[in-house]
């Protein structure tokens, strides 16, 4: 293997975890915020609640999948 594809690999490998992680912290402050916010002044909200506890799950998906899609079209820099 080539020292250009270990490169492009590691980009992309490094990308999806990234993703991961920054799409699972995001999706833990807007499930926070949504907890907060329904939680406090909707009666029962409960299930919207628990659509709004799955938002990190859905927001690491789509970063481990988005972060290495855009790192693989911009190509080497």
């Amino acid at each position: 293997m080539s020292r250009f594809a270990k490169d492009v690999t590691m980009r992309i490998l490094l990308g999806a975890l990234a993703g991961l992680f920054g799409g699972y912290l995001l999706g833990f402050v807007a499930s926070t915020v949504a907890h907060i916010g329904l939680g406090s002044f909707v009666a029962d909200s409960s299930p919207v609640l628990v659509a709004f506890g799955l938002a990190p799950y859905l927001t690491a998906l789509v970063g481990a999948v988005l972060v290495p899609v855009i790192l693989a079209r911009r190509g080497p820099e």
